[in-house]
């Protein structure tokens, strides 16, 4: 029940506590954004890449690798590094 001149906000607050306990607030997030299974296999190949050209990168940065020219080699992953 919402009290006369309640904010709204309150209200909502004190809903969502007597949620918590029942992990409904959990399961609502938890659905909230669906991604097919394509997407998700997408999502994951392109961090596997990106954390592969990441670690390249910081190899090349301390030395570890060799490299013809740093700033090159920045530019590369930074122009490659898009959106899954």
């Amino acid at each position: 029940m919402v009290a006369e001149r309640e904010p709204i906000g309150l209200a909502l607050m004190r809903f969502n506590k007597l949620l918590e306990p029942h992990g409904i607030t959990w399961e609502m997030r938890r659905r909230k954004d669906f991604a097919k299974a394509t997407q998700a296999r997408r999502a994951k190949r392109f961090q596997k890449k990106f954390k592969a050209r990441k670690a390249t990168l910081l190899a090349q940065m301390a030395g570890e690798q060799p490299v013809a020219s740093l700033a090159r080699a920045k530019g590369t992953f930074w122009k490659r590094t898009g959106k899954p």
